[in-house]
């Protein structure tokens, strides 16, 4: 099982830097050695892979991060490229208790989600994709709390969170809360894809067409110029360039 899952780490390796950062191939046993001790040979549950950077999500809830840098998408506090995966978890600053439970990857932005339904992000914010107003569009190079603006209380309480998702210049966060506040976007707009014709960096998007009695938003997602969001009876919602 442990071996099974090296292997895809080194093809993920291999396929994301292609000859770039990182020359990973079956003869080049000291890079794909190199590669495991750095990752302390521990297992994978999610991999994403970025324009030009991945993150790693291990079973014991650390977030490791390689590639290129130059935009801070490696969340390590440097601009420095990495051939080899950097263990970022303390970056986050988390209490006892609460962890990463998963992550995602845009073109050069990270998103991360904790067991408290926190959200973090770091990364290039060109497009204003990290989601918050208290970070320069240069970006972040280290992980900062985005939760006020994309998982904001409702009714004095934090929502849980059913999905997170980057995708080239956005991010989407869905909220098991009310048709109205399900689903938080924020990025690049230049298409409508957040659900507005505003000139705006975040939004709750307005699906009131969901308006049945007991009608949820069971699954949102975004890809690059458009999104879409499913609903419990089975509508589909969809905006942004056609």
């Amino acid at each position: 099982m442990k071996k099974i899952l090296k292997i895809s780490i080194f093809t993920l390796a291999s396929a994301m830097f292609s000859g770039m950062l990182l020359q990973v191939s079956p003869t080049n046993v000291a890079a794909y050695d190199d590669f495991i001790v750095a990752l302390h040979n521990k297992v994978t549950i999610k991999a994403e892979v970025g324009e030009n950077f991945s993150i790693i999500l291990t079973d014991d809830f650390q977030v490791y991060t390689f590639g290129k840098n130059d935009l801070g998408q490696l969340g390590n506090g440097t601009n420095t490229n990495s051939n080899l995966p950097i263990n970022i978890t303390s970056r986050f600053n988390l209490p006892d208790g609460e962890t990463i439970k998963d992550i995602d990857a845009g073109a050069n932005h990270g998103v991360a989600l904790t067991t408290l339904n926190r959200i973090f992000v770091w990364g290039h914010n060109g497009n204003s994709q990290l989601g918050t107003s208290s970070v320069t569009l240069s970006g972040s190079n280290t992980p900062i709390d985005a939760t006020s603006s994309l998982n904001p209380n409702v009714s004095g309480s934090r929502p849980s969170v059913l999905k997170i998702e980057a995708s080239n210049f956005n991010t989407l966060v869905l909220r098991d809360t009310t048709v109205a506040e399900a689903v938080s976007m924020a990025g690049d707009n230049t298409f409508y894809q957040l659900g507005s014709n505003l000139g705006i960096i975040t939004n709750r998007v307005n699906l009131g067409l969901f308006n049945s009695v007991g009608e949820k938003v069971m699954d949102a997602g975004i890809y690059d110029r458009h999104a879409y969001a499913l609903s419990s009876t089975g509508r589909v919602a969809t905006w942004g360039n056609d």
